[in-house]
């Protein structure tokens, strides 16, 4: 009885211990979170690039409709990785608003620098 007792503790801590884990650890292939913050941050800066009239594909090379390519092409992350890795926080709307206030946050601080 106090085996079987024993055996059933064991079981319950070891499933608490790693079904707790799943937010600590991101899937293989997933970009962090912090990435995931700097890559969105840089295309929404190039798009309202774009659509301010900052920027124009002649002085530059990349066409509107490449802005995301440039980017994630800067990271070094393929088309396909960046889509796993959005559908896989979007899944998580918690996870989700959390980048996307650090990435309002990341956009504020560089319009205060441009500001300054």
């Amino acid at each position: 009885m106090l085996r079987n007792k024993l055996h059933f503790y064991l079981i319950i801590s070891f499933v608490f211990s790693f079904g707790c884990q799943d937010s600590a650890i991101v899937s293989s292939g997933i970009i962090s979170k912090d990435t995931l913050v700097d890559i969105l941050a840089d295309m929404h800066v190039i798009e309202a690039s774009f659509a301010l009239g900052h920027l124009d594909s002649s002085s530059n090379g990349i066409k509107p409709e490449n802005v995301n390519k440039a980017v994630l092409e800067k990271y070094s992350i393929s088309r396909s990785r960046f889509d796993t890795s959005y559908n896989y926080y979007i899944s998580k709307p918690k996870e989700f608003n959390q980048i996307y206030d650090e990435v309002i946050n990341k956009l504020s601080q560089k319009q205060a620098r441009v500001n300054k």
